[in-house]
């Protein structure tokens, strides 16, 4: 299974670290948060990653030869441009891509990934976790656990936990049609690209995670 990994995004809320490094790259207990997803994909047997880049997108070389020598694993270096979000990160990817792919956000650092329940599954799956804080996220609701709808939550809050989808998803290679369909005058969220394939019959399955995953959201995230 082919590895897309995003690491584009200008990291507005790390600034001022983030104005000389992106985000991606910045240290966090002795390593860039970006290799402890490498070493990790690398310990299970993937290794091919295509790395989606935009912002300081000229430090990445070098981090990837290093990368490449030290885990002996393939990255495909993609440049997004302009900055347009998710959706329209993932017009840039290749046809050749396989049949699903996995999708990881650059700074979110699992706890015992679930590897194998991906890549057992043979269909496309959210990773999903329950919640009782689901502004800015995206929230998943299932049935039987089948997704049958999801949606960006800007400002909603809710009596109860949700589900919500928690930065790594398998995705099939028809979303490259949905999101080279859109137009991107503006950011369009993935989520708004993910309801219309469920809503028209792409059928996604859930996997639940219940340990911990910390995104690098803040400077003192680094500490």
């Amino acid at each position: 299974m082919d590895i897309v990994i995003l690491a584009a995004g200008e990291g507005e809320r790390l600034r001022p670290l983030t104005d000389k490094t992106p985000k991606p790259l910045l240290h966090y207990m002795g390593k860039p948060i970006l290799e402890y997803l490498i070493s990790d994909l690398v310990q299970h047997g993937l290794k091919k990653i295509y790395l989606i880049v935009g912002h300081l997108k000229e430090q990445f070389p070098s981090f990837v030869r290093v990368m490449e020598s030290r885990y002996s694993v393939k990255i495909i270096l993609i440049s997004q441009s302009p900055l347009l979000g998710v959706a329209h990160a993932l017009t840039f990817l290749p046809d050749a891509l396989s049949d699903p792919f996995l999708l990881f956000v650059a700074d979110s650092l699992f706890s015992d990934f679930p590897y194998q329940d991906f890549l057992r599954s043979k269909k496309p799956m959210f990773l999903v976790q329950e919640s009782s804080s689901a502004l800015r996220k995206t929230v998943v609701t299932v049935k039987n656990d089948q997704v049958v709808d999801c949606f960006y939550n800007y400002d909603q809050s809710f009596s109860q936990p949700v589900l919500i989808e928690i930065g790594a998803l398998s995705l099939p290679h028809s979303v490259l049609a949905f999101v080279r369909e859109q137009s991107y005058q503006a950011e369009v969220p993935l989520s708004t690209i993910l309801q219309k394939m469920v809503h028209t019959g792409t059928m996604f399955g859930i996997v639940r995670y219940t340990r911990t995953v910390k995104s690098i959201s803040s400077v003192k995230d680094l500490e």
